[in-house]
């Protein structure tokens, strides 16, 4: 996605490093379960938000599909434990 966007707006390629810093410290959520539920508690709670909306890319075998129910249903658990433990000052 930030290759194609990037051309059409004139930008170079994203690099390695870019991509792990957005992992790291931007709006990648990438990881398990729980590692994604911790940044997502994170973000909630530094800006009082109420709410938290995903983009997926659209589901095109049965497979995936229920990977990615599996990988929700387990971070929705780790979030409410996030949630319930996360300092937003961190």
């Amino acid at each position: 996605m930030f290759g194609r966007i990037g051309r059409e707006r004139g930008w170079g390629p994203t690099t390695k490093a870019q991509y792990l810093n957005e992992v790291q410290h931007g709006s990648l959520y990438v990881g398990t379960p729980e590692t994604v539920a911790k940044k997502i508690a994170y973000a909630l709670k530094s800006v009082g938000a109420q709410r938290f909306d995903f983009k997926l890319l659209s589901c095109m075998q049965q497979k995936l599909c229920q990977w990615l129910k599996n990988l929700w249903q387990s971070s929705w658990s780790n979030l409410k434990f996030a949630l319930a433990h996360t300092d937003s000052a961190n």
